[in-house]
């Protein structure tokens, strides 16, 4: 049985991320396809953390999983961040 997390923050990453890092990255996110087909790696997170000055510090998870990842993107990978403690993030419904 798997715990469920509760997504308060959305992370979109950019599309023209390097190749390995994409690879990397995708064994923690799910994918969103754009309406032009381009992919972006999308990440639910419990928390995030902005105040370092070259990292975004996040607890993320993937949906049906019950493991929490801490991970750490340099700001300069980050697209966009939705939600808050009071308004959580988006949802995707034709996500990966």
């Amino acid at each position: 049985m798997t715990d469920e997390f509760k997504s308060n923050f959305s992370v979109l990453l950019k599309v023209d991320l390097p190749a390995t890092e994409i690879e990397l990255l995708s064994h923690y996110a799910r994918r969103v396809i754009s309406s032009q087909g381009l992919e972006l790696l999308h990440f639910d997170c419990v928390n995030i953390d902005t105040s370092h000055h070259y990292y975004l510090s996040m607890e993320t998870f993937k949906p049906g999983e019950d493991l929490m990842y801490p991970l750490w993107i340099p700001h300069h990978y980050v697209f966009m961040i939705t939600g808050g403690d009071d308004r959580p993030g988006i949802g995707f419904t034709d996500s990966q």
